[in-house]
């Protein structure tokens, strides 16, 4: 029931794999665990690298028993890390969206909608023209809302990350 901690590696010792622990000498511990290049983590007595990670120089020549045994001084030398993601860079059309959208909220003045908290009117002749300004200023923002939202629409769809889903089209 033990699993490869490699990044990336699926392998476990029930698919058959030979899983092999982590040296308990703390030097040559160190020297697995680095590369492994797991960020923030450190291998446990229930920590394993399978077969995969060793390459064939890494294991005894001659077990008269036909089981791999690993040199006492082995390295695991085989990993598939995934290069750093570059940071994406704004594309133009993205920029100038970002700039129309500040200029617009900008120009609008954005009030809090916490007039429940004002206290009432004395009478109900000064309270229409409140009623119909915080109309207006509901009006504005729903419209700012809805020009950002036409605004993300128009770049595409996103994954859960915040990136950009890319669509192929394939040909019959």
């Amino acid at each position: 029931m033990t699993g490869c901690c490699a990044i990336g590696c699926t392998n476990r010792s029930e698919r058959g794999f030979k899983m092999y622990r982590f040296p308990a000498d703390p030097g040559r511990k160190k020297i697995w665990e680095n590369k492994v290049r797991r960020l923030r983590w450190t291998p446990t007595s229930g920590s394993f690298l399978c077969q995969k990670h060793f390459d064939a120089q890494q294991f005894e020549n001659r077990r008269i028993d036909g089981k791999w045994k690993l040199k006492c001084h082995a390295v695991p030398t085989i990993f598939f890390h995934h290069k750093s993601l570059k940071p994406r860079k704004c594309s133009k059309k993205t920029s100038a969206n970002r700039l129309a959208t500040e200029k617009v909220v900008k120009k609008r003045a954005i009030l809090p909608d916490h007039s429940y908290c004002a206290a009432p009117p004395a009478d109900s002749s000064s309270r229409e023209p409140d009623l119909m300004k915080d109309c207006a200023d509901k009006t504005e923002g729903f419209e700012i809302l809805k020009i950002k939202v036409e605004d993300l629409q128009s770049d595409g769809p996103l994954d859960s990350e915040g990136g950009m889903v890319r669509t192929v089209k394939t040909e019959p």
